[in-house]
């Protein structure tokens, strides 16, 4: 005020002022008869300005009111007769605005910078009728006497917070708010989807978290909806029902952002309102309309934040953005432009002044919120009709010279097909828009897409064609993912999904675009009801019902878990030199996340997966992680008997880890769909932690029942007891233990027995079989795995080997039939189909199955307890290009698929379970594929190869592990062979092209030579017969069961300390037959018998009859023995003592009991002293075996006095016999003194252990 002449001179003048306009004006009445008075009261403190064509009116009552202007301190003034003053109130300001020039007319004008309120208007009195409007106007009819009430407001207090009884927790400030939301989450008839929407919202990951981030909502509301009681001039009662339902679902329940759509229709018309083109609701037009449309914005933007403040319990709550309005080109010049609506210039100039009035109030009420300007639909075109009016919009707006910014956003509408994700329908993309703010001069102002999404299914009936093209729920998932991470990443800076529910109708319209758009279906068409009766291309119908979600639904909350508390102002776009394949990186809590895909349908693809390489920048890890952002469901659309099932979120988003290599590179698998690529920590290997084990003993057993007997009743009480169960990625028959017990009594005997032996790993198949959906299927059909994985893993707590088994019954074009040893060249599916995985297709749906052994696992806690995991068994054989190998050549072989899939296998397995080793060979124990399979598949993996067999120099694959931890191998012979199998090609050994020892030390050697000295090696099958069969080659030598049990002992332990780390024996029990013959190794070699051959049914067999099914042999108790004296000594200790006598053994190993002495074990091959003839039944030599028994010298150390010799094999000739004199006693056990710690040992035909 100092800058004045002070106050008291201040009022002089305006008094003075005041006189003079009032003697001028009485020497006008006296001139002019035709003019008539009007005179203005003010009560309160306020300020009322009047324009007339003839003369103009300024009153205020407020002693720090400066008044400056035409019109200034006038309280009554001369009117033409019939003249029209318009009434304006105002609550007093700070600042000195200045009245116009002239009467405001229907164009561009700039209001007054917004002033500091402390009054609030009231209402008019006199001749002015309306009630609460801050406008009237007054016909100069006569002379005319208005009053004008104003109130003082009080200081806001800040809003008590207020706590339901069911409890309400603060909505903190937004520090972020993501660029993902919800438009149009409901129609107001809709209750049921009001009722959920909060629910929702917290689902999809949309409520505000601890850290105050949110997403947001985006809805009308709708002017002609709450003015309820208005005249010509202005409204006397609102009604805020619809605004605070709004709020109270999505703020006060749902914790998220609210962005307010501004209705600008109204259905009252006032005076100068502009009528629309539906004929029934008007936009504002001329000062009366808008300055009625400025007082319905005021009550509501209050309403709004008084109420949104309380039900959030924030006193610092704001509506995050308001939009001027809804597609509002077309509307405009519809209702603006002259009878063609060629009239740009009309409709630009009132959207401008819609603008202008709506800022002027949103930026003086709700400062903190942001403003956008509406848009247009997804046919914007920008060099057409659209853009011409938007040119006129920015031209009108910056010629305004506002004191303000009258937007903040610029937003538009994208609808349309999966493919065309990136720009809209009219091929105008992000930076289009962006291009096109900052040509016109608003280039510091932002892009949004306000409203979009595409459809799954199909309807021929939608009005405009719009859904011709059919999409599956797939396609409309894909294009989710991709239209956020390609806009975001070019610039647009928010992007919500419309809707959440379908509609049965919108606007009146059944066949319409947004009965498909949104993320959950609706149960419309039932196909029973009148008008919803299945017709051709309206799909999917029958509807699969209401609530049902779509994968699009479960792909969105994805993507926001994924991307939350990223940055996404830095997001960069990264150059893969690969056409149609896409790569964006973001920055998560510092650590980079990937999204990548490809457009496969770009150059007329089916979407077959293929091998790309990416170069991930800043990734320094060794492996990442790779997801798939799309759920993986089989079928087109879900069902009610066929649906992703929630409580296995995120469990169908099928993820692998894959190595990282030299130069940030990885190989990744890009079919369909768009996959997330993350860091991911590799966890140090540790011994597994599993209580009831305890460490993992190196002796198992595999295969150890081919098929668990069971009668009628048994058969019976497994189907009633058995429940089909439908997973996100695999199904299953299955049944509990208690029930799995009572079923099979004699698969518990045989786990009962396998516990007995101490055995705390076995070893089973896992065969690759689908239902009739083609989901990968498990149930107690493979019933080996059920016993296995129910009784020995789960109920006892024991590890296991699974060797999954890669024939399939679902093939794809390149792939290869096991069967007929040929490429696929269509797609297949059979019930007892031999499919191996060759094409990307196939590899690609093999990863899938992998995986969904691993929720199956999983679903059953055993995934700890899996020791190894084998990837497929003899597969040499299985990959062979003809029946008979007759040579070991590669051009025999498909051993480049074989290679491939261990490297496809290695990541899943590691991402799923790290400490899980991975086993590959397993080579067949007849056959001879050293250089022709085993030798081209680990120069492949030690990339000294590639696919062709061309000469590679590149580091080992999958990040230098080479794609495996273990090399195993099959060993089948006689007993006299436990170092190895000698074989021929031919088979039968006669006059032999090759031979080959499948020995350790041989084995070693090729894992040498191609580059993986270091790699440790398995006997994951191995083992020998008792009896005899003559036809069964490789069996016509008879072999006692104390035979056997010595092949049981030394080998086991002559593979140990020769780099085998884990040895199996197959079986525990007799298989009753193999490959539909009773004549073959696995009926004879297990650890207890079979039962067959019956007598009189001998037929080449010994012995004969069996002794009866369940009765345990010799090598049974050796195998106990074995694993009783093996328990705490540390294998890796284990090393051969030279004895200086052939045939002679002696291998040493610490005893962690014994606080770490050593303990022996010894044996002599006497058989190469004492031979003995292939007949049935022979007789040892004993004459030869007295005189030739070795004796073993041991230097144990001075400090031991005596040791402890015990036989490794009972004493027995069968294992009957030691069933009736009991374990305990039927090993043979002696002490021996040492001398100066020499111990001396005679050894006979059975191997010994020395304490």
């Amino acid at each position: 005020m100092n800058k004045f002449l002070g106050f008291n001179k201040i009022v002089a003048f305006v008094f003075f002022a005041v006189f003079l306009v009032a003697f001028l004006t009485a020497g006008m009445a006296q001139a002019d008869a035709r003019q008539y008075t009007l005179k203005v009261k003010i009560s309160g403190i306020g300020k009322i300005t009047g324009i007339g064509e003839s003369n103009g009116i300024n009153c205020a009552k407020l002693k720090e009111w400066l008044i400056f202007g035409k019109y200034a301190g006038t309280c009554k003034a001369k009117f033409n007769k019939g003249d029209s003053v318009i009434l304006t109130s105002e609550a007093p300001e700070m600042s000195i605005p200045e009245m116009p020039e002239r009467p405001l007319k229907p164009e561009v004008s700039a209001p007054e910078k917004p002033p500091v309120i402390d009054s609030a208007f009231v209402g008019w009195g006199g001749a002015c009728k309306v009630e609460k409007a801050s406008v009237c106007s007054v016909t100069m009819d006569g002379n005319k006497k208005v009053s004008a009430k104003f109130k003082k407001i009080p200081s806001p207090k800040p809003l008590p917070i207020e706590i339901s009884s069911a409890g309400r927790s603060q909505l903190k400030p937004i520090s972020q708010e993501l660029p993902f939301g919800i438009s149009n989450p409901y129609s107001q008839e809709d209750i049921q989807t009001k009722k959920e929407l909060p629910s929702i919202l917290r689902d999809l990951g949309l409520s505000q978290d601890e850290n105050g981030i949110a997403g947001f909502i985006v809805d009308e509301i709708a002017r002609r909806h709450i003015e309820k009681k208005c005249n010509t001039e202005t409204c006397q009662e609102y009604d805020f029902s619809d605004a605070q339902d709004l709020i109270d679902l999505v703020v006060g329940q749902g914790k998220a952002n609210l962005w307010v759509v501004l209705g600008s229709p109204s259905n009252y018309k006032f005076t100068d309102g502009k009528i629309r083109k539906n004929e029934k609701t008007y936009l504002p037009d001329g000062p009366i309309s808008r300055q009625a449309y400025k007082d319905y914005l005021t009550e509501m933007v209050n309403f709004v934040n008084s109420y949104g403040k309380k039900v959030s319990g924030n006193s610092n709550w704001y509506v995050s953005r308001w939009n001027l309005y809804n597609e509002v080109s077309a509307e405009y010049k519809s209702t603006f432009g002259k009878k063609d609506e060629k009239d740009v210039d009309s409709a630009a100039v009132a959207y401008a002044n819609f603008v202008i009035d709506s800022s002027e109030i949103l930026r003086k009420l709700s400062p903190q919120s942001k403003i956008v300007l509406a848009g247009t639909g997804s046919g914007t075109d920008l060099e057409g009709g659209h853009g011409e009016f938007y040119r006129l919009v920015f031209s009108k707006l910056k010629q305004s010279k506002l004191a303000y910014e009258p937007f903040d956003y610029w937003e538009s509408h994208w609808f349309g097909e999966f493919k065309n994700y990136k720009t809209n329908e009219k091929d105008y993309g992000a930076g289009d828009f962006v291009n096109f703010l900052r040509d016109n001069g608003y280039g510091d102002k932002e892009f949004v897409i306000r409203a979009g999404g595409t459809y799954s299914g199909q309807d021929l009936q939608e009005r405009e064609g719009l859904m011709n093209n059919y999409q599956s729920e797939q396609d409309q998932a894909e294009f989710l993912i991709k239209r956020f991470i390609y806009n975001l990443a070019h610039g647009v800076k928010k992007i919500p999904w419309s809707t959440i529910y379908e509609r049965d109708n919108y606007q009146g319209e059944t066949h319409v675009q947004f009965q498909y758009i949104s993320l959950i279906y609706d149960g419309y068409p039932d196909d029973v009801s009148k008008n919803q009766k299945c017709v051709k291309g309206w799909l999917p119908c029958p509807d699969p019902g209401r609530g049902v979600k779509k994968l699009s639904y479960y792909t969105y909350k994805f993507l926001i878990e994924k991307l939350n508390e990223a940055d996404f102002n830095d997001i960069k776009i990264i150059n893969t030199n690969i056409p149609n394949v896409y790569l964006y990186q973001f920055n998560k809590e510092g650590k980079p996340v990937f999204v990548a895909w490809r457009d496969w349908w770009a150059q007329g693809e089916k979407g077959e997966t293929k091998q790309i390489t990416l170069t991930l920048p800043d990734i320094n890890v060794s492996r990442v992680k790779i997801t798939e952002a799309v759920p993986n469901f089989q079928n087109d659309f879900q069902s009610q008997s066929d649906k992703l099932r929630e409580a296995d979120y995120p469990g169908f988003f099928d993820s692998i880890s894959v190595s990282v290599g030299s130069s940030e590179k990885i190989t990744v698998s890009l079919g369909k769909e768009p996959v997330y690529i993350e860091a991911e920590e590799v966890l140090p290997e540790e011994e597994l932690p599993i209580a009831k084990a305890g460490t993992v003993i190196p002796f198992g057993v595999n295969n150890p029942f081919a098929y668990p007997e069971t009668d009628s009743a048994g058969e019976d009480c497994l189907k009633n007891s058995s429940v089909f169960k439908k997973k996100s990625s695999y199904s299953e028959k299955h049944i509990e233990i208690d029930k799995l017990k009572k079923c099979l009594p004699v698969a518990v005997s045989y786990m009962n027995n396998i516990k007995d032996i101490g055995l705390n790993v076995i070893s089973q198949y896992f065969n690759r079989k689908y239902d009739a959906s083609g989901m990968p299927y498990f149930g107690i059909e493979e019933r080996n795995n059920e016993v296995t994985i129910q009784l020995y893993v789960k109920d006892s707590g024991n590890y296991f080997w699974a060797a999954i088994n890669p024939v399939s019954t679902k093939g794809f074009k390149g792939d290869i039939d096991a069967k007929t040893h040929q490429i696929l060249k269509k797609d297949e599916f059979s019930k007892k189909g031999s499919y191996l995985p060759a094409s990307e297709a196939g590899f690609a749906e093999w990863q899938k199955w992998l995986g969904a052994v691993f929720d199956y696992l999983n679903d059953h806690d055993t995934t700890n307890n899996l020791v190894y995991i084998q990837i497929g068994n003899e597969s040499d054989s299985d990959y062979a290009k003809t029946d008979k190998i007759e040579r070991d050549n590669p051009d025999d072989f498909y051993w480049s698929a074989y290679a491939k899939l261990a490297e496809k296998s290695y990541d899943i397995i590691k991402s799923r379970s790290p400490k899980t080793k991975i086993v590959i060979g397993a080579s067949g124990a007849g056959s001879i594929t050293i250089d022709g399979f085993q030798r081209p598949v680990l120069e492949y993996l030690a990339d000294k190869i590639d696919e062709t067999g061309k000469i590679a120099n590149g580091s080992k694959k999958c990040g230098g592990s080479g794609c495996f931890d273990v090399y195993a191998y099959n060993n089948y012979s006689g007993y006299k062979e436990y170092k190895g199998r000698t074989v021929c090609q031919p088979r039968n050994c006669v006059n032999p092209i090759l031979t080959f020892k499948r020995s350790p030390e041989n084995m070693k050697k090729l894992l040498s030579d191609t580059g993986f000295p270091d790699k440790k090696m398995a006997v994951q099958q191995g083992g020998t017969y008792t009896g005899q069969d003559s036809k069964t080659e490789k069996m016509e030598s008879y072999q006692s069961e104390e035979d056997q049990a010595s092949y049981l002992v030394k080998g086991g332990i002559y593979l140990l300390a020769n780099g085998v780390e884990q040895s199996s024996f197959s079986t525990y029990i007799e298989h009753l037959s193999f490959e539909d013959t009773i004549h073959n190794w696995f009926t004879m070699m297990g650890l207890t018998y079979n039962g067959i051959p019956k007598k009189g049914e001998c037929d080449g067999q010994l012995p004969c009859p069996d002794p009866g099914r369940g009765v345990k042999k010799l090598s049974y108790y050796s195998y106990k023995k074995l694993i009783e004296v093996s328990k705490e000594k540390d294998w890796n200790s284990i090393s051969a003592i030279t004895t200086g006598m052939d045939d002679v053994y002696l291998y040493k190993l610490t005893d962690k009991t014994l606080g770490g002495k050593a303990i022996y074990f010894a044996w002599w091959d006497w058989w190469k002293k004492c031979p003995q003839p292939d007949n049935s039944k022979p007789e040892m030599d004993s004459v030869c075996l007295d005189k030739n028994r070795p004796t073993v010298t041991i230097n144990v150390g001075k400090d031991i006095a005596s040791i402890e010799i015990t036989a490794l094999v009972p004493k027995f000739d069968t294992g009957q016999e030691v069933e009736k004199t009991g374990y305990t006693n039927a090993f043979a056990s002696r002490s021996e003194e040492t001398k100066e710690g020499i111990a001396k040992i005679i050894l006979g035909t059975k191997p010994v252990y020395v304490k």
